[in-house]
């Protein structure tokens, strides 16, 4: 499942602000301090978000569907959108350290296949052809 990263930034960006709160114990998520929800319930005005009341759940059950809606709101969503953008950049970076890494191995290799090569070789002539497959491979 591929997640649509910068969509679900811009629905958390325009979505209502929190804090989110699950409800007088019901499938209710209103936005706001409690307080302010029970006083603007009384007035008719109440910032209800969404309700989670269906016939197919018990009322505990929908409790808990409304306090992890309520827990899933915009602002722990961008937290975690912003924590993932973090990972991916640190993950993007160690790629590149490794493949320079993998690059330092692979010539560290080359060189010691040539000094061993340098160190098995006699005479004069492949000493000298050794030691310039060395120097090459120091380049």
């Amino acid at each position: 499942m591929t997640i649509d990263t910068q969509r679900l930034r811009e629905l958390a960006q325009n979505s209502t602000p929190g804090p989110w709160t699950q409800w007088e114990g019901r499938g209710w998520i209103h936005t706001g301090s409690p307080e302010a929800n029970a006083e603007g319930y009384m007035a008719g005005t109440h910032g209800q978000v969404c309700r989670t009341d269906c016939d197919d759940f018990s009322d505990a059950q929908e409790i808990k569907n409304a306090e992890y809606i309520a827990a899933a709101n915009p602002a722990t969503v961008l937290v975690l959108l912003d924590e993932l953008d973090r990972l991916n950049e640190y993950l993007d970076d160690a790629g590149h350290c490794l493949v320079h890494q993998a690059h330092t191995i692979d010539r560290l290799m080359q060189i010691e296949k040539a000094a061993r090569n340098l160190a098995k070789v006699k005479g004069r002539h492949n000493s000298e052809i050794a030691m310039n497959q060395l120097l090459e491979t120091l380049k």
